[in-house]
Order: C-alpha cells, then structure tokens, then sequence
C-alpha cells in the first residue's frame, strides 16, 4: 500500500493512496493475461451492442443481474454435488500389520472352518449310519430272545393264583397249594434265569417283559433282569408301574396297535453307574397272533460311542494333515506371487518419492501372474512416467511465469508511477483537501484517478474506469490518461477534451475497448465546476456539510464506445467546506458470497456517517466497510475512490 498523506501545493491540501493486492499465485498469471485479452473483445463487443439498442445504465443492471442469477445457480448446483460426494475410507487411527500373515491367517481360517463344516456333514452321516446299524443289532438281539421264550404270558399273570389256573394244578397233579407254590417258585426262577443268561451272553444291560395296560399308561412287570456286571434291584414279578416316559408310552402304543413291529428308544445317563443305552422293544404274541405282551431290551452304547470317537480321530488327523498342507502351499504361493511383487513395488514407490528419477530397471507387467498386481506395476510405472513429464513442464512453466511476473511486477510499477503524486507547486491562496486510493483487482488495473493545477486557480479532477481488467486494461489506462491529462493542459472545457480523447482513441481501437470519465475542472477561486459525465457513475457531493446527494447531471457514452457522440456538461458551484466524493463502479457492486451488492445506498449511508471526518479517513473508513461487508470474498474489480473538500 502506497499512501500519500495530506501535502501542500501552497495552501492546497493533496493526499492520496495507492493500494495493490499481493497475489502470490504468480502461476496462474500467464493464463490469466490469456483470459483477460480474449474475454475484453467479447465482453466489449456485447456491451457496444446493448447500449445502442437501450440506454447503458439499464442494460448494466440487467447484466448484473443475469450474472447473479446465474452465479446463484452454480453456487447451489456444486453444493448438491458436494452433498452428494462421501469419502471411500474415513480417517481412522488402524493398526498397520503385514500383509503376508493377513493372508495367511485368512487362509488358515477359512481351511478351518471349511474343514469344520466337511466334518460336520460326515459326522452325521456316520452317526445316522452307525445308528441305525445299532439299532438294527437290538432288534435282532430282541428278536432272537422272542423265538426262545415261548411262555403264555396270560398263564404267567395269573401263576400266583392257583385257584384260577385249575387246569395247570390239574395237570400237574398237584393237589397241594403247598406243592403248587414251590412249582411256581422254581419256575419264575428257571425263566429268569434263561432270560439272564441271553442278557450276559449277548451283552444287554437289561430285559424287560412287561404286559401293557389298555390305556398305556401303565405295564406289569413280570421279568426284569440285568447283566451280572450291574449290581441293580429288579423289578416285583406281577406289580403294575405307571409309565413316566412319553417316549415309552408313543412306542407301546405303537406296537399294541400294531402300527409297528419294533420301537428303538434312545436314553442317556440314569442314575448310579447306569449309562447311556439304546431300548429296543419288540411284541410277543400268542398262537392266534394277538399281541399279549412286549420284550425289551437295553442294549450298551460303548460300540456306538467308540466308533464315534473313532472317527473323530481319524478325521481330525486327516484334516491335520490337509490343513498343514494347504498353508504351506497357500504361503509359498502368497509369497511368490503376492508379497514379493508387492514388496518391489513399496520399494519402488519409496525409491521414486525419494529420488524423483527414472528407476534403473522398469518393473514390468509380468511381475506376478495375479491381474490387479499386474496392473497395479504398469500403473506405477505409468504415473512415474507422467510425473516426471509434469515436474518437467511444470519446471519450464513456472520460469516462465516467474518471467511474466516480474513483468508485471515492472508493469505495476508503471502503472503506480503514472498515478499523480505531491510534486505539484502553485500560489498559497487555497486550502482544500484531497485523498484518492485505488486498489486493483489482479496485478494490474484499469481503473485510474488524476488531479492537477491546470493553471494558478484551475484544478482538474478526473475518475476513470476501463471496461475490462488486468493487463489489457492496464494498457488502455496509460493510453487513455495520457491522452486526458495532455489534452487538458492544452486548455478548453471538459466536453472538448473527452471529444478530442474519443476520436484519438476510436481511430485505433482494434479490441473495441472503451473508458469511463468522469472530469471536472473546479475554479478553486469561485467554487464553478463545470464536468463532463461519459458513461460514468455519478459523483455523491455534500454541499454546506449537509448529506451526500447523488447528483445525476448530463451523461454521455464511454469514451471510445460510440465515436462522434456528443459529450454534454454540467456546471454547478461548491462553497468553502463542499465536498466531491468520486469512484468507480467496484465500489458499489462489490459483493459478498451470497451475490448480494454493496450498492449505492449503503455507500451513501457511510458517507453520511464519516461527513466531519478528513478526506483521508473518509476513505479508509469506507474501505474497511466494503472488506467488512464482502467477507471472505474475493475481489472481483478494480476499486476506486476520490475524496474532494474545497
């Protein structure tokens, strides 16, 4: 910032003050020159067009306002997009591991669980087989009990009561209840016997013959015997026992209806040292083949058991085995054909952020036969390649921009230097205050400000605005204010010198360029400013230290737009302590990120506010006002401002 303070030409107070951006973005300034000359013919030659078919101050507005819609628009368009975008990976504190024992592991687990449901599935096929095998050996373990035992279990039920089986006491000749009890003694000893000696020689835990009631919630026991190795209390011959077991009480039912010809019972662990075994119960029936009681057996589960832990065994080394085996066939592969191309390529990529070179051997696709390996080596090679060109344009690039910007470092140097500076000496007889300020939208600007001693009591005031930006426009500026100041000096009033200036410039002006003016000459001894108004935004003045008013006198077009076009005047007179405030069109249009205006009333009212401040503050005042209000939003045109008191 260049800031020259109130100095003295006599009596006449000048300050002023020059302020530029620093851009440090250097390399975007060769394309933004690009966009800068290509953009002013387009825009230049659109806003000729508008003006001649409607008045310019109208099509402006409409301008502005497509331009906001439009900018509105996209602002919300790319906010949907952004909405919609979620990153692939949330940023999280992980744990690094290798990932050689990643795959490992991976592959041991799932050999795991895929040999543990192989034997899942065999085992109970095994066990239904072995089962059923089991279960078949009760049967024919029952079935060969049934043929030997041909006793008439009605005969048996009622042996203790001799008076109802006169036939047998008959027949045996026995005509004492003393003889016959002895009979029946030996003779429950004698069948009790044989049904022990099938129990031991066919290794059963029980046999059980039992007579059903008829609604098969209970049976009579009349044998019950166990193997000689089970020291277990047997059941009363003849004593009637409510059946406990649902699953007993569906098979008797079963087998007294007929439904079946054997039921198989599984039982787990009972009491005392009795285990788990397998019932198998088959009818006996009489000679005329009604079913007159059921035989039971209980048969041990040691030989289905052992062939069950049999297999286990025999499986589970075999899977062992497999499993051994797969991984260190799985880990020879993972690490030929995975970890070691993944392995060159860390080194590779470690080498190449390191060095930035061209490595001394390329990897090459056929690193590893797996595909995404394989593209992943021609991809790195690939960005290496394209890195290395970029580092080499970006390198060439950046000299050149570093040229193009010390260019227009010099160029804004020029243009600082053509801003009016206190070297000016006249007579002591005025005293007036002046301050101007001018802050560029890019590195150079197109707007431009002058005041000068025309002679010992003339002052000329000259605001001026480009209609582009940037370099071009910085070119424009130089020719225009030349053109202005030299004019001026040769005296006459404003409306002449913005004529002789418009027909200079529309005889060269290939691009279709054109500049607004606004001049003045003031008569610092009578206070007359006669101006000229070509296509300028009108000045704010403040007469008797009242409020600013917007003085709308006689507006022509920019200079330069409409070649031959009159240019009128305006003439009005200020008294001591009057002021002129002139700027450009940056000032009110300035905006901040939701499109809206600084616009002319807001300016007013901080003019209002700062009326007994100096000229100086007057202006800085209302510069921190527009940074306030614009926020974070970035500049988007030149911004000049010119404060004048008489």
């Amino acid at each position: 910032m260049i800031i020259i303070k109130e100095s003295k030409i006599g009596n006449i107070n000048i300050s002023e003050e020059i302020i530029e951006e620093d851009n440090s973005e250097s390399i975007n300034f060769s394309e933004n020159i690009i966009e800068i000359n290509t953009e002013s013919v387009s825009v230049n030659q659109a806003s000729k067009s508008t003006i001649k078919s409607e008045t310019s101050e109208k099509n402006k507005e409409e301008d502005k306002k497509e331009i906001k819609d439009e900018k509105i628009k996209k602002s919300k368009s790319k906010e949907k997009k952004d909405k919609k975008k979620k990153p692939k990976y949330k940023e999280q504190n992980r744990i690094k591991v290798s990932i050689y024992p990643v795959l490992i592991i991976g592959m041991i687990l799932i050999l795991i669980l895929s040999s543990t449901l192989i034997v899942i599935t065999g085992y109970s096929n095994f066990a239904k087989e072995l089962y059923d095998s089991y279960a078949e050996q009760g049967f024919k373990d029952a079935s060969d009990i049934e043929d030997n035992f041909n006793t008439d279990l009605v005969f048996l039920l009622n042996i203790d009561n001799p008076t109802s089986n006169k036939k047998l006491y008959d027949m045996m000749g026995i005509n004492k209840e003393k003889d016959y009890r002895a009979f029946v003694s030996n003779y429950k000893k004698a069948v009790t016997e044989e049904l022990k000696k099938n129990c031991d020689n066919l290794d059963l835990y029980s046999v059980n013959i039992r007579v059903v009631s008829d609604d098969y919630k209970s049976f009579t026991s009349l044998f019950n015997v166990y193997n000689s190795s089970y020291n277990r209390k047997s059941l009363e011959f003849g004593k009637e026992y409510k059946i406990e077991n649902k699953a007993y009480e569906q098979a008797y039912k079963k087998l007294m209806k007929k439904w079946s010809s054997k039921e198989t019972i599984m039982e787990f662990a009972m009491e005392d040292n009795y285990k788990r075994h397998m019932t198998t119960i088959v009818p006996l029936k009489g000679e005329d083949g009604d079913i007159l009681g059921l035989l039971s057996v209980e048969t041990r589960m040691s030989r289905l058991t052992n062939g069950l832990k049999q297999y286990f065994i025999q499986v589970g080394i075999i899977t062992l085995i497999i499993i051994l085996f797969g991984i260190f066939c799985l880990s020879i592969f993972i690490r030929r054909n995975v970890v070691k191309p993944l392995i060159v390529l860390q080194d590779e990529t470690e080498r190449f952020a390191n060095e930035t070179t061209v490595g001394i051997e390329k990897i090459g696709k056929d690193i590893s036969f797996v595909k995404e390996i394989s593209i992943l080596s021609e991809s790195i090679e690939k960005m290496e390649d394209n890195t290395l060109i970029y580092i080499l344009n970006l390198t060439h690039a950046t000299k050149e921009n570093l040229r193009v910007g010390t260019e227009l470092d010099v160029a804004n140097n020029i243009q600082r230097s053509m801003l009016p500076k206190n070297i000016y000496h006249v007579s002591d007889n005025y005293d007036i205050g002046l301050f101007a300020s001018m802050t560029p939208a890019k590195e150079v600007g197109g707007d431009f400000y002058d005041f000068f001693m025309i002679d010992d009591k003339h002052l000329a005031l000259i605001m001026a605005d480009v209609s582009d930006k940037g370099v071009g426009a910085a070119l424009f500026m130089a020719a225009s204010k030349i053109m202005i100041k030299t004019r001026t000096n040769l005296g006459g009033s404003p409306g002449e010198i913005i004529s002789f200036v418009d027909n200079e410039i529309s005889k060269q002006n290939d691009m279709g360029m054109f500049v607004t003016v606004w001049i003045g000459i003031v008569n610092l001894e009578t206070g007359h400013v006669r101006a000229c108004n070509a296509g300028h935004d009108y000045p704010a003045i403040s007469k008797a230290g009242g409020d600013y008013i917007i003085e709308k006198g006689a507006h022509g077009s920019p200079v330069g737009f409409l070649p031959g076009m009159p240019f009128p005047e305006t003439e009005f007179f200020l008294e001591k302590g009057d002021r002129i405030f002139l700027y450009t069109d940056g000032l009110v249009e300035a905006k901040r990120s939701d499109s809206e205006r600084y616009g002319t009333d807001r300016m007013l009212e901080i003019l209002n506010q700062n009326k007994t401040v100096s000229d100086e503050e007057l202006i800085k005042n209302i510069k921190i006002d527009v940074e306030t209000f614009c926020e974070k939003e970035p500049q988007f045109d030149d911004m000049t401002m010119l404060s004048f008191t008489i």
